[in-house]
């Protein structure tokens, strides 16, 4: 296993709020949840157990429909940063890591089920399972 680029846990994700945003839409806002300072705190635990992605490069999400989960948070010198989850990748501007059975990506979907609906939750069930 390669150890990350980065470790989160020198940034510390948690000291403000943490956003989730489902990223889906085009033209309307996207559904936006927050986590608990305890979810926080696993998601950091989390993603410093995950491998490098060996490849320098990766594919971009694709221009419409799903593209992942984005967590938006503040680091400690108070610059607002993100990371994003999509089919089993975890990348930001410092992190290109494997989520192979997409865990991260489909628990911070599930935190955030209750902000959208049956349909939209239908559909990610099927973009989940590619």
């Amino acid at each position: 296993m390669l150890a990350p680029l980065v470790s989160l846990a020198v940034t510390t994700m948690c000291s403000a709020p943490v956003a989730i945003e489902l990223n889906v839409f085009s033209g309307l806002p996207n559904p936006t949840w927050y986590l608990s300072q305890s979810q926080c705190v696993e998601l950091e635990q989390q993603i410093d157990k995950l491998p490098e992605i060996a490849k320098e490069s990766l594919p971009p999400p694709p221009g419409l429909g799903y593209r992942g989960v984005v967590v938006h948070y503040v680091n400690q010198q108070g610059v607002r940063e993100s990371i994003g989850f999509y089919r089993g990748t975890v990348r930001s501007q410092r992190l290109r890591l494997q989520d192979p059975n997409r865990f991260l990506e489909k628990w911070l979907l599930n935190i955030g089920q209750n902000f959208v609906d049956s349909n939209m939750q239908r559909y990610l069930q099927t973009e989940l399972s590619q």
